[in-house]
């Protein structure tokens, strides 16, 4: 009976008969080496996957299959997920180098959806850049973190709230490696990088939008990565 998975196997030693002597240019004979060779291959591949590899599933097989989800892709729309095939997907969006761990998750009469976006803008210029469309119609938290062409990062978060109904409300902002101002309700003016420029993060106050801008033309790659929680409704 194989030990393997609960064990990794231990050959029983094998011998040659007497005055036999290992020749490995003798196509014929099998000697006491070649099995013991054969064993010991057996016994690293066990010990490198270890014991159980399948851990609670049936195969091996079926636990890479299940780990493969993170790299499939799906066109998901108004479609159900249960909670433990949801969490093993990443969801790209239509638009942008985008990605939701969890795009929506529903608890009784609120949504609370999670996303991500991470988008390289080429050569950021005073033209403002749309960098969410659609979204949310509710309170949240949104993390950002900037990176200019010199590689500067920036991180800072805004607070959204709701009155009356309306969106994009009691903004409130913290930052790291930045100055931030709000100049204007939903309007924030982000410094203090080794580049010397001024971005304007513009959060429209009657939908869930937001562009980006350079004070001058930043020649290269600006990142900015934005992680979302936000409870309430997705347009």
């Amino acid at each position: 009976m194989a030990s393997y998975p609960d064990a990794v196997v231990t050959p029983r030693a094998i011998e040659n008969r007497a005055g036999v002597v290992y020749d490995a240019n003798d196509t014929k004979t099998l000697f006491a080496e070649d099995i013991e060779n054969i064993n010991a291959e057996i016994v690293a591949i066990e010990t490198d996957l270890g014991l159980n590899p399948e851990g609670v599933f049936n195969t091996v097989a079926e636990r890479l299959d299940d780990l493969s989800y993170d790299s499939k892709t799906e066109t998901l729309t108004n479609k159900t997920i249960d909670q433990p095939i949801l969490k093993k997907i990443k969801v790209r969006l239509s638009s942008g180098n985008a990605y939701s761990d969890n795009p929506q998750i529903n608890y009784d009469d609120e949504d609370i959806i999670e996303f991500a976006r991470l988008q390289n803008f080429t050569n950021l210029s005073t033209t403002p850049v749309y960098i969410l469309e659609g979204g949310a119609t509710g309170a949240g938290f949104f993390d950002f973190c900037l990176t200019n062409i010199d590689g500067d990062k920036a991180t800072f978060r805004i607070c959204v709230g709701v009155e009356a109904g309306v969106i994009w409300k009691f903004l409130h902002v913290l930052g790291a490696n930045c100055a931030i101002t709000e100049s204007s309700e939903g309007v924030f003016a982000i410094s203090g990088l080794g580049d010397g420029r001024t971005y304007t993060l513009t959060c429209s106050t009657g939908a869930s939008q937001m562009t980006l801008k350079a004070s001058s033309t930043a020649t290269g790659t600006t990142k900015l990565y934005c992680k979302a929680v936000v409870f309430g409704k997705q347009i």
